[in-house]
């Protein structure tokens, strides 16, 4: 808070938290307190239980000081492994390509297809800067726009559609 409070946020105020710079001759005490502790800690070694317990706490010293190590190492293991056990989904060029999909039907009350593809279904003209709908069907941009907006639909196939799903088809014929 800007040299106002001795907390740098109202959490750590609640928490009685002052956060304060280390100093390089603060890393060095600490660091020859922690020596000390382990040495204390090995003076007073008596049995079993503490023998165990101490190489407990040193093991997850360990743990703690190479988990930057350990956890990167993990996680590149695991996704060897399932690099590793995952099968090759190539597809051979032996096989047969599938056959597209049928396209839609017209829908009883829909405008009919005309038998000049070139030629846009609405005002059955040729297309002018053509468009496609979300049924696949093509029609000049002008036409489907206007139709719909006021129908909300394919005029062929009566399938919903909205001018956000008009595409706009890019051809030089």
């Amino acid at each position: 808070m800007y040299n106002y409070s001795n907390y740098y946020t109202p959490f750590l105020h609640l928490q009685g938290l002052t956060i304060k710079r280390l100093t390089m001759n603060d890393i060095v005490e600490h660091s020859k307190k922690q020596i000390s502790n382990k040495r204390m800690r090995k003076r007073q070694t008596r049995g079993i239980t503490d023998l165990l317990w101490g190489a407990f706490i040193d093991g997850t010293n360990v743990l703690f000081d190479y988990s930057k190590y350990l956890l990167p190492g993990t996680i590149f293991f695991f996704k060897f492994l399932e690099w590793w056990y995952t099968e090759n989904r190539v597809v051979s060029p032996n096989m047969p390509l599938p056959p597209p999909p049928e396209p839609p039907k017209r829908a009883l009350g829909g405008i009919a297809i005309p038998s000049d593809k070139s030629l846009c279904p609405i005002c059955e003209k040729k297309r002018n800067n053509p468009a496609m709908a979300s049924s696949g069907f093509v029609y000049c941009y002008p036409c489907i726009l206007q139709w719909v907006e006021t129908h909300g639909n394919c005029p062929i196939t009566h399938i919903p559609c909205t001018p956000e799903q008009l595409r706009r088809i890019f051809d030089d014929v």
